[in-house]
């Protein structure tokens, strides 16, 4: 059976990477670029991730996550993996749904 699992790493800033194991993550562009659909998308993978300002920080820490999901289940099935730089406010994003549930519930 597929794990369909890897560690993913996408570049959200200048200078700023998170990090994140997770699976199905082909989701990611199932919306289109840009459209909230998209952005929230992309929150629910990498939105409560940690950040790293440089890309070899980003790749230290998924190679360690990587490395503590082989031993606890065996393996990832994509590795580690660089999706390239999504260009997204997190923040922004996130305060943006906070007032929205607040006005819209």
């Amino acid at each position: 059976m597929s794990s369909d699992n890897g560690v993913y790493i996408i570049q959200y800033k200048e200078n700023d990477y998170r990090v994140s194991l997770d699976s199905a993550i082909d989701n990611i562009d199932y919306y289109p670029r840009n459209t909230d659909d998209w952005k929230r998308t992309i929150i629910d993978y990498f939105g409560s991730s940690s950040s790293y300002k440089t890309y070899e920080e980003a790749m230290s820490a998924a190679f360690i996550i990587e490395s503590d999901m082989s031993k606890d289940s065996g393996y990832t099935e994509y590795g580690t993996c660089f999706l390239g730089n999504y260009r997204i406010d997190f923040k922004e994003i996130q305060r943006r749904e906070t007032i929205s549930d607040i006005l819209n519930p």
